[in-house]
């Protein structure tokens, strides 16, 4: 019954405050809105007395203080990192990509390069997006190793899913992978067979997967060497040369390539034309492309080249810029900053824990460190 209930619910309450120390609260807000005191502690404090209420209300006052420390910053949010090692510890090599990396965040360069620690893979993680690309770029190798110049012949696609079937057999295991994935790379596979016939009438001959080095002289009298490698160089009827790079994710936009942010074929164009690649003739390049062969039924291209202007000029500003950077390098008040232009970067490092980006991210810095 009702009476009891209410019994009930007074007799556990004088129970409780038989405690040596006992907190009553309340809400002050309901749903946004105040609230005021219920009749039962009205009653309570007229039976207590003024003093002794007031007692109760500032050792009340007192925890309430405690819990608001709770969110309070103690301490100032840190910096973002500017770590200065010494000129004679920091890299004299690099390769295109990681120019680009040294470009979006350098300290990710620090910390791979000079403190030299390595993101071990995660375990016991299946098989995802890196490896399926890596193995779709062998696939159009083998490709172009076979079958270096002419027009394709017409059982191209099945030479394609019959390769392809072998270099994905361990991933296609996977109920997932072959419910999902696969069928995108037959899709893919078809639209790069379609691509490459389109292309094969203007090649004279194709170069794979070729090494290539730069030696540039520094300001302070070092050298540093540039490398790359580069997935494919055309070489036109007409002697012009074009270098193609395939990507299975996401490629540049044309605003990071114009800005250098994504400065790996372009600077391979520079490369090609100092004669570094030393399969392929020093000449300008005419053309540079993404190609995305992964995410449609046909690759998506997107070119390197300026709208305006040759590609030539371009990769001889990229390769000015760089310099530039280099010389910046060599001087050992600059710092490896983390992550010094957010807005270009495409993706998370292995290093954001270690440079504790979440921390000084949000404790939003000042421009001092632009």
């Amino acid at each position: 019954p009702h009476e009891r209930r209410i019994g009930q619910t007074a007799h556990d309450f004088v129970q409780a405050l038989g405690a040596t120390e006992v907190v009553i609260s309340r809400a002050r807000k309901r749903g946004g809105s105040p609230t005021v005191p219920s009749r039962f502690l009205q009653r309570m404090a007229a039976v207590a007395g003024e003093d002794t209420w007031r007692m109760c209300l500032q050792r009340g006052d007192a925890v309430r203080a405690m819990a608001h420390q709770i969110d309070h910053k103690l301490s100032s949010p840190i910096l973002r990192p500017r770590p200065c090692p010494p000129i004679e510890l920091r890299p004299t090599k690099l390769s295109v990509t990681r120019i680009e990396t040294l470009r979006r965040d350098p300290y990710s360069i620090y910390a791979e390069r000079i403190l030299r620690l390595i993101a071990l893979a995660p375990m016991g993680v299946e098989p995802g997006a890196r490896e399926t690309g890596n193995l779709l770029h062998e696939l159009l190798a083998d490709l172009a190793r076979e079958l270096p110049g002419g027009v394709l012949p017409a059982n191209t696609f099945d030479f394609l899913s019959r390769r392809a079937r072998e270099k994905f057999a361990e991933m296609l295991n996977a109920p997932d992978f072959r419910a999902f994935l696969w069928p995108r790379i037959e899709a893919a596979l078809e639209g790069v067979v379609r691509w490459e016939n389109d292309r094969r009438t203007e090649i004279a001959s194709l170069e794979i997967e070729q090494h290539g080095k730069l030696r540039l002289l520094l300001a302070d009298g070092s050298a540093f060497e540039l490398t790359a490698q580069a997935d494919r160089i055309e070489r036109r009827h007409d002697g012009n040369l074009v270098i193609i790079d395939f990507k299975s994710g996401q490629a540049p936009s044309a605003k990071e390539i114009a800005a250098g942010f994504a400065p790996q074929l372009t600077l391979e164009a520079a490369m090609v034309a100092e004669g570094a690649f030393a399969s392929v003739r020093a000449a300008p390049v005419l053309g540079a492309i993404y190609v995305k062969i992964l995410g449609g039924d046909d690759p998506k291209i997107t070119s390197a080249k300026p709208k305006s202007s040759p590609l030539t000029e371009l990769a001889a500003e990229h390769l000015s810029e760089l310099l530039v950077l280099l010389n910046q390098f060599r001087n050992v008040q600059t710092p490896y900053v983390s992550r010094p232009y957010p807005q270009f970067l495409s993706r998370f490092s292995d290093y954001d824990h270690l440079a504790r980006v979440k921390e000084w991210s949000i404790g939003g810095e000042g421009s001092d460190d632009t």
